[in-house]
Formats: structure tokens, C-alpha cells, sequence
């Protein structure tokens, strides 16, 4: 059995995440919709009980199930999923640090396996080797493309820096 150094309670964090995206599902559907979709979730289908032959609660009852349950903006419905995201980040962490205090995995293990997870959840670390790497193609490319404007309107310069008048990588990070 591995982990155990949080009492196996990352695994919290997931029901949340998961919660979350059931009431994401059901939103903008109406409360017999979600009768239905929980009761295919229970493995039953969903049945059609009036127990009351009466016409002023059959009359109540079409307008309840007719209701929307969950009436979100979409605002509020991307935050929810960045939500959903963030909690599965964070869960993919509590379970490598867990793994690691508990002596399951090494220090590469834990490098290893948090980049695989991070990536499977829609993430990275923000310093992995991965991210650096891209960040500095970006960087390179973004270098590139100011030079070749430059050199397209000025002509090749013999110092770069005297347009510039410092660092062709420093004028380049600063924002206009």
C-alpha cells in the first residue's frame, strides 16, 4: 500500500472536483432531466410515480419538473470549470508529496510522475525543465521576429544596441 502521510485524504480533494463537475452537468437542464440523469447514474431507470390523482398537484408538479434547476451565467460556469481544473492540479500534488514523504517514490520519481499527472489534468509546473524549454523557444522566436522586422526596415545593423540603446533582450521583455 502506498502514501498514507495525509491520512489518504487528497483523495478529498477529487470529490470536490468531481462534485463540482456533476452540478456543472446538470446545469440548464430541468429538474425532471436531472431526475432522470441521477437515476441512470444509480443504475435504474427513472419512473414516472404519481402518487396523487389530483389535478391541481399533477398541474404543480409538470411546473417543478419543467423548472431549471441550476440557472448559472457562463461567467460563472467557466469559473466553475477552472475550479475543476485547479482542484485536480492540486490533487495531483497532495498525492505525489504524499507518495514522497512516505518513501514510495525518490525525488526523481516525484519529478517524474508530477509532470506525467500535471500534464493528464490540463497543467505543468510553472518551472518544470518542459516549461523552461518552451518558454524559451517562445522567447527565442519572439528575439527572431524583432530582428528580421528590424532588419527589414533599417537594413543589417552593425550595432543593434544603438537603436535600442541597451539589450536587444531587454527591449524585447518590457512592455510598451
Amino acid at each position: 500500500m502506498s502514501g498514507g502521510a495525509f491520512d489518504y485524504n487528497q483523495y478529498r480533494i477529487n470529490d470536490i472536483a468531481d462534485s463540482i463537475e456533476e452540478r456543472l452537468a446538470k446545469v440548464g437542464k430541468t429538474r425532471k432531466e436531472i431526475a432522470k440523469m441521477n437515476a441512470e447514474k444509480r443504475g435504474y431507470e427513472s419512473q414516472e410515480l404519481d402518487i396523487f390523482d389530483d389535478p391541481e398537484y399533477m398541474k404543480w408538479k409538470a411546473k417543478y419538473d419543467a423548472e431549471i434547476e441550476y440557472d448559472y451565467s457562463a461567467e460563472l460556469v467557466e469559473e466553475l470549470k477552472r475550479a475543476v481544473v485547479a482542484l485536480r492540479r492540486a490533487y495531483v500534488y497532495a498525492q505525489r508529496v504524499d507518495w514522497f514523504f512516505s518513501g514510495d517514490d525518490g525525488e526523481k520519481e516525484f519529478f517524474s510522475r508530477l509532470d506525467e499527472e500535471l500534464k493528464e489534468v490540463g497543467g505543468e509546473r510553472k518551472n518544470s525543465q518542459a516549461s523552461t524549454i518552451r518558454r524559451l523557444k517562445a522567447k527565442n522566436l519572439q528575439r527572431q521576429n524583432v530582428l528580421q522586422n528590424i532588419r527589414r526596415n533599417l537594413g543589417e545593423p552593425q550595432n543593434i544596441e544603438k537603436w535600442f540603446g541597451k539589450d536587444i533582450d531587454k527591449a524585447i521583455s518590457e512592455k510598451p
